[in-house]
């Protein structure tokens, strides 16, 4: 097996970026889930409620090295000019929800808001996660006190085969994209749901715990490139991938150590979680 696509998806629920490498941070991936949407209560927003998210298309504007912590983003929608912010981690912080989870953030500022309430129809706010705060996983899947993440659902990594996505298409008779299951690791030459193993994994120089299968939710069924929901995947992933009551496709990771990953390493499962 062998890592076929990275992603990193700079704002919650918002397009991902696809790259040939990624360096982990303590959170997951550098820049991933970094910034989320909010209601002007601070809970946090999503193509569930808020499907057109999917068209909105962050992109880091200085530099292309994502090794790195980015400073200037830059955002896209259909319709609207570009807008690009600088990215502020520092200063004063509120607190925003997601999941239950109070966190800390930093808003970005008016002038954002206002480009994403009026694309969105709604008012919202953006908000990156105040730099040196900590949100631990949860603990009933941890593997140690200091394992955390950022503004994703729940933990730092999803992972996804893409034989996994090709049996399914191939149950459909039709076609989606891995884009639908927002994955951060996708492999290659696995067999289908072979990422559902539990223990450890190895991927280039890094080792992982796959701690828990991802239980989905309508996301996959909002066409990423027009934002318009429907009744596939899920309903075809019922048949044969529901278990006690929902729906699972994808493991969730957390790293042992830091490092960078890259297209092209290789991926294997080394020893079953102790």
């Amino acid at each position: 097996m062998k890592v076929s696509e990275l992603y990193i998806y700079p704002i919650k629920s918002c397009a991902g970026i696809k790259v040939d490498s990624a360096e982990i941070a303590p959170t997951g991936f550098v820049n991933d889930r970094l910034l989320m949407l909010t209601n002007l209560s601070g809970h946090f927003l999503s193509q569930r409620s808020v499907p057109k998210m999917a068209l909105i298309q962050p992109s880091f504007v200085e530099t292309q090295d994502f090794a790195s912590v980015q400073k200037m983003m830059r955002l896209d929608a259909p319709g609207m000019a570009s807008m690009t912010v600088a990215i502020k981690r520092e200063g004063d912080a509120e607190q925003v929800i997601v999941w239950g989870d109070w966190c800390f953030g930093v808003d970005q500022g008016d002038e954002i808001a206002a480009w994403l309430s009026a694309f969105l129809g709604i008012e919202c706010r953006l908000t990156a996660m105040l730099a040196g705060s900590r949100r631990p996983v949860d603990p009933d899947f941890a593997i140690s006190d200091n394992d955390i993440t950022s503004f994703s659902d729940a933990y730092p990594f999803l992972m996804i085969s893409q034989a996994s996505l090709d049996q399914l298409n191939s149950k459909m008779g039709t076609d989606v994209g891995m884009d639908r299951f927002r994955p951060n690791i996708v492999i290659a030459d696995a067999e289908p749901h072979e990422e559902d193993t539990m223990g450890v994994w190895q991927i280039g120089d890094i080792a992982f715990s796959a701690v828990k299968l991802c239980a989905r939710c309508a996301i996959p069924n909002i066409d990423q490139a027009t934002a318009k929901p429907g009744l596939e995947p899920n309903k075809t992933l019922a048949t044969y991938r529901r278990f006690n009551n929902k729906i699972y496709f994808g493991n969730n990771l957390i790293q042992h150590s830091s490092g960078t990953i890259r297209v092209g390493d290789t991926v294997t499962f080394k020893e079953e979680n102790q």
